[in-house]
């Protein structure tokens, strides 16, 4: 055996170039990209956020009834009871006459069922002094008692309300569906 060292033979520097090469390739290509050219990026400002109005609007005060009403509908069709619907109907309005009159054969035939308001999109509203119409197209998912699978109903819904001449709240005096 020689005393001293002797060169690697070959076989050794082509795996040590093989297990090496490859990765110091990866890291310098990393590095180039990150450090050679930045990316040009243009920085667009933010829109200005709207101002938000101090006191709520008449269409706002507007559709909140119609929302607390679509609410109390899933309650009253579910329980067969107009009671959570009264504040949201003009007493002496056809509508609260119609709810109240098909809540009440429900109830004489025992049929309950859940409906919830899945989707609703706002339309024209219109406000005079006492009077608001307000446009809607809403998706409903129905099922009667007994029913395996819930039906979905899309109608167009045209609400009149009333302005309470007593309380000064709104009221839906009555309403109009299209079948979608």
């Amino acid at each position: 055996m020689p005393a001293f060292p002797t060169a690697r033979p070959p076989r050794r520097r082509l795996q040590f170039c093989v297990r090496l090469v490859p990765p110091a390739l990866v890291l310098g290509l990393l590095a180039w990209q990150a450090f050679a050219s930045p990316p040009s990026r243009t920085v667009v400002p933010a829109p200005a956020a709207p101002a938000i109005p101090s006191r709520p609007t008449e269409h706002d005060a507007v559709l909140a009834v119609i929302a607390q009403f679509n609410a109390a509908e899933s309650v009253a069709a579910a329980t067969l009871d107009p009671a959570p619907l009264a504040p949201y109907l003009a007493p002496d309005g056809p509508f609260a006459a119609r709810r109240a009159a098909t809540l009440a054969r429900r109830a004489a035939r025992q049929a309950p069922h859940t409906t919830q308001l899945l989707s609703w999109i706002v339309g024209a509203i219109t406000v005079d002094d006492n009077q608001a119409i307000v446009a809607t197209r809403e998706v409903w998912t129905n099922r009667e008692a007994g029913a395996v699978v819930p039906t979905e109903v899309a109608v167009r819904v045209t609400y009149t309300l009333r302005r309470n001449a007593t309380t000064g709240r709104w009221q839906i005096l009555d309403t109009q569906h299209l079948p979608i």
